[in-house]
């Protein structure tokens, strides 16, 4: 472990002697916060754990998996696997995604050398996809619903405001007004119609003044 350490695994370059530094020449700070994702090299541990870190929806989850089991083969990396997928497990989760058993190292093992991980996670990224568009179907459904009841209360509003002006002025009227009332979208001017009715002395008053409201 010390030789990955040490001050002859310290870069090589102008810009590095800048960089803030620990223990003297054993550590070099790496901020993945300031990294550009895009420009990381491939096939590279450091690289993998930014776009980790960096993940931000379910298809970066997908992604970051895939080059995860890759570059982590072989029994060199075996205590890198079971420190990262864990920990990749825990970010899965912030995002939404639950791939938990990844946190188990035999079932991990087992599903790999069964050929069963990947299809696992894919699966779990799919079930994760399959909440999300059920969520939005169902608000869709709700908005939908309230959208009903407020055009349900609307009508309501117009078939009152009809038989009163019908008790009042009589049915032609009354005819007159529904076909004005069709086209009053707004709950509020519905309501000032009940107003009307009460304070206008005839038909042809409250049909005017309906007609030239704002």
């Amino acid at each position: 472990m010390s030789g990955l350490v040490g001050p002859d695994t310290r870069p090589a370059g102008s810009s590095v002697a800048a960089a803030p530094t620990f223990t003297g020449e054993s550590y070099v700070l790496l901020d993945l916060q300031q990294l550009a994702l895009e420009d990381l090299p491939p096939d590279n541990v450091v690289s993998l754990l930014a776009r980790a870190h960096g993940m931000q929806e379910m298809q970066d989850v997908a992604s970051t998996y895939v080059e995860a089991f890759g570059l982590l083969r072989g029994s060199q990396r075996e205590e890198l696997r079971d420190v990262f997928f864990p920990w990749f497990a825990k970010l899965a989760w912030r995002l939404g995604v639950d791939l938990k058993f990844l946190e188990d190292k035999k079932m991990r093992e087992r599903l790999e050398q069964e050929g069963e991980a990947r299809p696992m996670v894919e699966e779990r990224l799919q079930a994760h996809q399959d909440r999300m568009k059920a969520a939005s179907r169902e608000e869709g459904r709700e908005e939908g619903r309230e959208e009903g009841r407020e055009e349900g209360r609307e009508e309501g509003t117009r078939d009152l405001l009809r038989r009163m002006t019908a008790r009042r002025f009589g049915a032609e009227t009354a005819r007159h007004l529904g076909s004005l009332l069709a086209d009053i979208k707004d709950s509020e001017r519905l309501s000032r119609v009940g107003d009307w009715i009460m304070d206008c002395t005839t038909g042809p008053e409250l049909l005017d003044r309906l007609q030239n409201a704002d």
